[in-house]
């Protein structure tokens, strides 16, 4: 089977199978260095934003690799080197592939979309029920709530929110604790970057692994970034953790259901009752003994691989657009669409 389309119906297609194609291989390269990232990003864990950039890196490797690929190398290869005007014939393992890459690209959009749909009527519902008060030199929205609940919610306009139960029986100080670590969500973008998992749907344990692994370092970054190598801050946030802890995490009934607790656009929680009880303790370690100040040369090793990613990536993208590489991308298009 096989179909003869115009010139840009053609490259719709090209562009599906090409991106559903290079979304495999990122899943399957992904999952097979997954052990082996998960050994090195642990020798990191000191340095967790590190740590954490390395695993989120890898887990959305596959829309990385799919976006390359169609940005940099099917559609500029195409729009330059294709004749205008010709109606050409596509064969079936393009259409299939691209039916698979349509199936991907409208299952990643559709969980962006609700992700997007919950986390408004969540917003829309605190902002009606819930009262601004000012903590820790911030406005925060309390919410008519007996659970306990500490967060920053939303990307575009973020919010600080907090339970009435929380405000009444964490301290000043805890209660200021708290917000930092929330705040160091929020300069961090933790929210955009769990937007960008929700785009980037995969199965398999040793990919849930890596998001696992992500979600983790982040909250240590925020952590470490809250107490800035201040005991008395690591200690007031070590305290506000487990006060939440005891109180437990279950909302009560009546709790609005777009509530975002466990969504895709879930907000970064205080406590964090998705982690399990030695995650909790694990935090409450570091806290009580904190990782040194960091040195030149610690800093350093934070953004030496954000550099080296920028280059590599400007590097690649130069190499892409040679007209030598977009001839052999054309004519590998050709062989593939016939």
């Amino acid at each position: 089977m096989s179909l003869f389309l115009p010139y840009w119906l053609r490259l719709c297609c090209l562009c599906l199978s090409v991106g559903a194609l290079s979304y495999g291989a990122g899943l399957a390269l992904a999952a097979w260095a997954a052990p082996a990232a998960l050994r090195r990003i642990g020798a990191h864990a000191t340095r967790p934003r590190l740590a954490g950039r390395q695993a989120l890196l890898l887990r959305l490797l596959p829309l990385a690799l799919a976006a390359l690929a169609v940005g940099g190398l099917c559609i500029p290869s195409y729009v330059r080197l294709e004749p205008r005007g010709d109606v050409e014939r596509i064969g079936t393992g393009v259409l299939l592939a691209a039916f698979a890459g349509a199936c991907l690209a409208l299952l990643g959009l559709a969980r962006v979309a609700w992700a997007g749909v919950r986390s408004w009527r969540f917003g829309r519902a605190c902002r009606r029920q819930g009262q601004r008060r000012s903590a820790g030199g911030s406005q925060v929205l309390v919410l008519p709530a007996d659970h306990p609940m500490m967060a920053v919610a939303g990307i575009l306009r973020p919010q600080l929110l907090m339970t009435r139960r929380l405000w009444e029986q964490l301290s000043p100080a805890q209660i200021e604790a708290g917000l930092g670590h929330e705040r160091a969500h929020l300069r961090a973008r933790d929210n955009l970057k769990r937007l960008l998992l929700v785009a980037t749907p995969a199965a398999g344990a040793r990919l849930a692994r890596l998001e696992t692994a992500w979600a983790r370092y982040a909250e240590w970054a925020a952590d470490d970034r809250a107490v800035a190598g201040d005991a008395h801050r690591s200690l007031n946030l070590a305290s506000a953790l487990l006060a939440v802890a005891r109180m437990g995490s279950a909302p009560p009934m009546g709790w609005p259901r777009e509530a975002p607790v466990a969504s895709f656009l879930a907000p970064s929680r205080l406590t964090g009752a998705d982690v399990n009880a030695r995650d909790l303790a694990d935090r409450i370690e570091r806290l009580l003994a904190p990782p040194a100040p960091s040195a030149p040369a610690a800093a350093r090793a934070v953004w030496a691989p954000a550099c080296a990613w920028t280059a590599a990536s400007a590097l690649a993208l130069g190499l892409l657009l040679q007209p030598a590489t977009l001839l052999l991308a054309h004519h590998m298009l050709e062989l593939f669409a016939h």
